[in-house]
């Protein structure tokens, strides 16, 4: 989809049970080569303690994947915690087109069927990616790139982008 040359690093900053999963189905899907290294970043710990202690900023994640994106294309980080932005009480992700960088949380993913929290997390992934290749909201209810206020609405869309999206890729 990106081409063969683009390089994706993935950074865990918690032990992510789907990993291989993700990592699987996103090279496989966006067609690029990925590394991915687990971080247990010290701040990291600390900014789990904002926001009643149940959440983190998602913006302090992007901060600290910035300069680990030397040598890549693309950074995506995953963690296992709810995340938030200032004005909104959780986020299931979040990408810097500028810092080419995103960020996607597993928290309101889980589920008790493997497969679906699996496609939620491989959705949600190459829906930031898609925002750091340049890629809006898109209309169409069954894309990828369609906005996701809750976890019903990841599991009603495809895990590609539309026919549109896709042009807009290749413009």
């Amino acid at each position: 989809m990106i081409n063969s040359h683009c390089k994706l690093l993935i950074v865990t900053f918690d032990d992510i049970d789907i990993l291989q999963e993700i990592k699987q189905r996103v090279g496989d899907y966006l067609q690029c080569d990925i590394v991915a290294k687990t971080n247990h970043h010290p701040k990291v710990r600390m900014s789990a303690k904002q926001y009643f202690g149940l959440f983190s900023n998602a913006n302090d994640f992007l901060s600290l994947l910035v300069p680990l994106r030397n040598g890549y294309d693309f950074v995506l980080g995953i963690v296992k915690r709810d995340l938030y932005v200032p004005r909104l009480k959780f986020v299931l992700g979040l990408a810097n087109p500028l810092e080419s960088v995103s960020i996607i949380s597993l928290a309101r993913l889980k589920s008790s069927n493997k497969k679906r929290y699996i496609d939620r997390a491989v959705k949600e992934a190459i829906h930031e990616l898609g925002h750091l290749l340049g890629i809006e909201h898109c209309g169409n209810p069954k894309c990828v790139m369609r906005f996701s206020n809750r976890v019903s609405d990841i599991d009603k869309k495809d895990d590609k982008f539309c026919e549109k999206c896709v042009r807009l890729l290749r413009e």
